[in-house]
C-alpha cells in the first residue's frame, strides 16, 4: 500500500505488525505518527513506538527520537536521545551532537565540544563517507574562524 500512496491502509498495515513486535514495522509506525502519514500526527505515540523499536533492537529508533526532538525545538531532548544513541553504537549521532555545541543549541555553544564530536566521526569505521566529509566540513569552518 506504500509504493501506491494508500498511506492510510500502510499504516494499519504497519500497526498491526508492530503490535505482534516486528521491530521495522514499529519503527515504521513512529514514523507515519511523527510526521502524520495517513494518520493523525501524534508525537506522544511517535515516541513510544521508537521507544518500543529501541527495546526490540531497532538500531535506528533512538536516533529517530532523537531528531523528532531536535526537529521540534527540544534541544535538551534531543541531545539526551542522541547521547543514548551513542552508548548504543550509533556513530551517526555524533555529528548531531557536534553540531549541538557548534550551534549552541540546547548547550552552551563550545568549539573543543565539537571538535571532539568530529573528529570521533573521522576515525570511526562505521560511519560513512558523507558524514565523515560533512565532519571535515565542520572542522574546516572552525579553523577559519
Amino acid at each position: 500500500y506504500w509504493d501506491e500512496g494508500r498511506l492510510e491502509l500502510a499504516f494499519e498495515n504497519f500497526l498491526y505488525v508492530a503490535e505482534l513486535g516486528d521491530v521495522r514495522s514499529q519503527g515504521n509506525v513512529a514514523i507515519f505518527y511523527e510526521g502524520g502519514l495517513g494518520v493523525k500526527r501524534d508525537f506522544n505515540k511517535a515516541i513510544f513506538w521508537y521507544k518500543k523499536a529501541h527495546e526490540n533492537g531497532s538500531p535506528v529508533a533512538l536516533h529517530n527520537l532523537a531528531d523528532m526532538y531536535k526537529k521540534n525545538g527540544d534541544y535538551k531532548k534531543a541531545i539526551y536521545w542522541y547521547k543514548e544513541s551513542i552508548k548504543t553504537g550509533d556513530d551517526d549521532s555524533l555529528l548531531e551532537m557536534g553540531k549541538m555545541y557548534y550551534y549552541g543549541r540546547g548547550v552552551e555553544k563550545n568549539m573543543r565540544s565539537a571538535k571532539e564530536y568530529f573528529n570521533k566521526i573521522i576515525h570511526s569505521e562505521k560511519i560513512t563517507p558523507i558524514l565523515i566529509d560533512r565532519a571535515k566540513e565542520y572542522l574546516e569552518e572552525m579553523k577559519e574562524s
